[in-house]
């Protein structure tokens, strides 16, 4: 009987040796893809009316959104645009006489927006885009003539105004992160206070910017 034990004792532990215990290996974790993908550009374009150039630096992010095939997107735009001008003025300083001068007048603004824009795919890697931004504009206005008998004329103006633009182009997908974009936008911008018919020699209300940019997703 003992025997009989011992047998049974060392073929169970001969088993109970042979069977090896396998820890389940986790599976690898999987990032799941982000749904707001924030992007950088910029764009460079020409004022139809004031013949000067413009340029345009943006920060935003697409939104993981879509509406009737149009995805959207919001972001961020600063800008740059400069004109000046000279014409000839009676120089008031010496009334026996009609005397000639030049007023020269340099204006420049700095528009800041927030701007929402739909974009919509028309063929491969090309799409249509459009949209409207709304901020407001820092403007510097200068002005200066000199005059032969008396102190010379100078004027500085600075101001913050309203501004608003819309704008419409075709995308096109280089890569997955970068794009190259060319578009035409309307662009307004409110009168600066205090400048009155003086602001109007070098000065801005609104025109149409024809730009082409690129833009970097990442």
């Amino acid at each position: 009987m003992k025997k009989a034990l011992i047998a049974l004792m060392l073929v169970a532990g001969s088993a109970m040796a042979g069977t090896t215990s396998k820890e389940p290996i986790p599976a690898p974790i999987q990032e799941e893809p982000s749904l707001w993908r924030w992007f950088i550009g910029g764009s460079a374009g020409y004022l139809i009316d004031w013949e000067e150039e413009m340029y345009h630096a943006q920060l935003g992010v697409d939104m993981p959104y879509e509406w009737a095939g149009f995805k959207p997107s919001i972001y961020l735009e600063v800008g740059f645009a400069e004109t000046d001008d000279a014409v000839p003025i009676i120089d008031p300083t010496i009334p026996t006489a009609l005397v000639n001068t030049t007023l020269f007048s340099d204006f420049q603004f700095v528009p800041l927006t927030v701007n929402f824009k739909l974009e919509r795919e028309i063929a491969q890697n090309l799409h249509f885009y459009a949209g409207a931004g709304l901020g407001v504009a820092f403007t510097e206005f200068e002005a200066f003539a000199p005059f032969i008998s008396g102190p010379s004329l100078r004027v500085s103006e600075d101001d913050t105004v309203f501004y608003a633009q819309i704008f419409a182009g075709l995308g096109y997908d280089v890569t997955d992160n970068f794009e190259v974009f060319t578009g035409a936008r309307w662009v307004y911008l409110d009168e600066p206070e205090g400048l009155g018919n003086a602001g109007g020699i070098a000065t801005f209300e609104d025109d149409v910017l024809v730009e082409a940019g690129l833009r970097f997703t990442f």
